[in-house]
């Protein structure tokens, strides 16, 4: 039953184009993949509203390669939510913290990292 509402959450999340149709279809094949996965306790998130902000993630790779994602901030929880179960659990109160930021008006750098090798993660709200 849990899985045929989060398959709901994604399906909603792509007709409201909050996500594209190929980023749903990713989510839900990973969900199919998820089946056999023990979940555990979602993050408590408050928020849904949509105020403008966007969360952003950049990955810089020396190579060249890079990520560049923005996402508006009201589908966060729910992705924190489906992204739950595979966070290790010495990562959950990092992630609990994050999802409760969210419900805040917090704009600014959650994680910036660069590696000497030249790496670079920096994911913030916007």
């Amino acid at each position: 039953m849990a899985l045929e509402n989060e398959r709901q959450v994604i399906l909603r999340l792509v007709q409201s184009k909050q996500v594209t149709p190929e980023e749903g279809a990713r989510l839900l094949a990973a969900l199919g993949e998820a089946k056999a996965a023990p979940r555990p306790a979602a993050p408590v998130v408050t928020t849904g509203r949509s105020d403008g902000r966007q969360f952003r993630l950049v990955v810089e790779e020396p190579s060249g390669e890079r990520v560049n994602l923005a996402l508006p901030l009201g589908v966060i929880p729910a992705m924190l939510r489906f992204a739950a179960r595979w966070v290790p659990e010495e990562h959950r109160d990092a992630m609990q913290s994050a999802a409760q930021a969210l419900s805040t008006d917090f704009r600014g750098d959650l994680v910036k990292v660069e590696e000497p090798s030249g790496e670079r993660v920096h994911i913030w709200i916007e």
